[in-house]
């Protein structure tokens, strides 16, 4: 971030793939119930405009936790591009300075 201008954001994001809550029906394990959903990880980091150095309250980088769930098995790009549309709408709900670059890191996933 120290190489970053102030109006930057950064996220990384984090796709999980049909997680699983299997629960045991019966005693014998091969009886169960398998309900899958898909995760979507989003931390963010912005600076704080507000920091000060003398406030210990306050810090430099201002970090945000994000978690889009989801019952849809297709996993497309689709979905990722909702959750990036209903991040900018939290940014725009609580009159955070919308970036003029967002860098985007992620685990590898195809958006």
């Amino acid at each position: 971030m120290a190489n970053q201008s102030p109006d930057c954001i950064i996220s990384y994001v984090d796709f999980v793939e049909n997680y699983s809550f299997m629960q045991l029906n019966k005693i014998q394990t091969h009886h169960w119930h398998n309900f899958q959903i898909t995760i979507l990880v989003h931390l963010t980091w912005r600076i704080n405009h507000n920091f000060n150095v003398g406030d210990d309250e306050k810090t430099k980088m201002i970090t945000k936790y994000h978690f889009y769930i989801s019952n849809d098995y297709t996993h497309d790009n689709l979905f990722v591009q909702d959750c990036f549309r209903w991040h900018w709408t939290w940014l725009q709900a609580w009159n955070i300075k919308l970036p003029t670059k967002h860098t985007i890191w992620s685990d590898g996933c195809a958006f």
